[in-house]
């Protein structure tokens, strides 16, 4: 490999809410398969989970932007931390049932349904929609966070949209048979 591997920090002053809120998503996940095996350590896990989360959102700001060179061309932000933010507090939300975690993604989810976001990348200005219902990756976490809402506000025709429209959009553009699937399968060796 030829890719460096040297480590960076964020710090107040050198915020990266993107990968603050992806450890904070992780690490409530993680204390949710670790609940039934090791109760204290699903505590510690969902603790720290909140410490992270809450270090994203009250020192926002783009990893682009304090580490810079370290992270670009490679991996550059694109769409912006709120999809990122709005994740970790949907696994928050899951792990803990705090209410606040769940205002959190309610009250910011139509930031990421059509912002523009502008970055400077070496230069270069770069505009980048919001994001899609159908993406998900490093950069992007519509389609997760369509998909895991989903999962608790499917009974509940208030909380419904965006997410149960998106999610279901998401999914029949995956299935082979489905008229608005956006995918091809090959098929494969047996």
């Amino acid at each position: 490999m030829d890719t460096s591997r040297q480590s960076y920090y964020l710090t107040q002053k050198k915020p990266g809410s993107e990968v603050s809120a992806e450890i904070a998503a992780a690490l409530a996940a993680s204390s949710i398969v670790f609940r039934k095996i090791d109760d204290r350590y699903s505590n510690m896990l969902l603790a720290r989970a909140k410490q992270v989360f809450d270090f994203a959102n009250n020192h926002r700001g783009s990893y682009n932007d304090s580490i810079g060179a370290g992270v670009c061309p490679f991996y550059c932000d694109f769409n912006g931390y709120m999809d990122e933010l709005i994740w970790g507090a949907a696994w928050l939300y899951k792990a803990s049932n705090d209410q606040n975690y769940w205002n959190f993604v309610k009250s910011n989810i139509q930031s990421i349904e059509s912002s523009i976001v502008v970055r400077n990348i070496k230069g270069f200005k770069v505009l980048a929609n919001g994001g899609s219902f159908s993406e998900f990756g490093w950069d992007s976490k519509h389609a997760g966070i369509n998909v895991l809402v989903s999962q608790w506000v499917m009974n509940n025709p208030s909380n419904q949209s965006p997410f149960v429209p998106n999610a279901n959009n998401l999914i029949c553009s995956l299935l082979p048979n489905s008229p608005t699937k956006s995918v091809t399968y090959s098929k494969g060796k047996r």
